[in-house]
């Protein structure tokens, strides 16, 4: 079963591979020959869906079913690729910045990839506290492949992230055999608790008037401080306001393009961030990409 979604113009979906595919282990997608494959939720039966794109569209072929809603997948890949923000006032900021003008250009049609699922989101960004990528992800794939639910195509396991339920059952020698420090399973158990309780959910989020409450909102579970919530809230709902401040990857990127210290520089970073405003998670996304080589084909 193919459909298709027409795309924006200022889109490139192999800038958008670019971040799919860095190299890491990601359990989460697969990508081979310029195609990506996924697993969206539908209460119907998860979907597997190989995405490629040509011609300013998206080629999108459903492989596992023929009564999928097609409707509800697509809307699930428009939020992936955020493709409904018309980005050129982001783009009109950057050209003005002569430090920055050059991402227009370099990075052109780069869209920030989001983590639609909250609770994804928030575990995602404890898993990878204080660890390199590499290690990081080699941990989601532990847990991811414990526990989460699949889909089974072609002799190959195509996964889906896994949900509170499923991560609370989880014994202790279990997690420790994945890596995770004692200080992370007690986290993403309070992460789990909270949606299980539904102290936490991404409606109730959504509802929240501002970013600050938000913040607060989130910051309010045991182990979700700044950074995590921060990050949660760019790649989920997503929020053009959340900067991640503290990151070593934005503090590297500054750096790299305006000179400024890596350490005990928040004040200078805020003056260069605020200029993108209404675009902050956008300037981020694109400062992290500034600082890898897009992978050989």
């Amino acid at each position: 079963m193919k459909f298709t979604i027409p795309t924006p113009k200022i889109f490139d979906f192999n800038e958008c591979l670019w971040f799919l595919d860095r190299g890491y282990d990601e359990c989460l997608h697969t990508i081979s020959d310029k195609k990506v494959r996924k697993v969206f939720k539908s209460e119907i039966q998860n979907v597997l869906v190989e995405i490629s794109s040509e011609n300013e569209i998206l080629i999108c072929e459903i492989l596992n079913t023929q009564t999928a809603d097609l409707e509800n997948i697509k809307k699930q890949i428009i939020k992936w690729f955020d493709l409904e923000r018309d980005l050129s006032p982001f783009y009109t900021l950057l050209s003005h910045d002569v430090d920055l003008s050059f991402f227009t250009e370099k990075y052109f049609g780069l869209r920030l990839i989001t983590i639609p699922n909250l609770f994804e989101a928030l575990c995602w960004s404890i898993i990878g506290q204080q660890i390199n990528l590499t290690f990081a992800y080699k941990i989601k794939r532990a847990l991811v492949e414990y526990c989460g639910d699949f889909v089974e195509y072609e002799g190959i396991k195509y996964y889906l992230f896994p949900s509170p339920q499923d991560i609370l059952i989880i014994d202790d020698v279990v997690f420790r055999e994945m890596k995770f420090s004692r200080q992370k399973i007690a986290y993403i158990r309070n992460i789990s608790e909270a949606f299980l309780q539904k102290i936490i959910s991404k409606i109730a989020l959504q509802n929240v008037d501002n970013h600050k409450d938000r913040l607060a909102f989130l910051t309010q579970i045991k182990g979700v401080g700044e950074w995590t919530a921060q990050y949660a809230l760019m790649k989920s709902l997503p929020a053009m306001e959340a900067v991640a401040y503290g990151d070593a990857g934005l503090n590297q990127a500054l750096f790299n393009l305006k000179k400024i210290p890596k350490k005990d520089s928040r004040q200078l970073q805020e003056q260069i961030i605020e200029q993108f405003k209404g675009w902050e998670a956008y300037l981020v996304f694109y400062l992290w990409r500034s600082l890898s080589a897009r992978p050989q084909s």
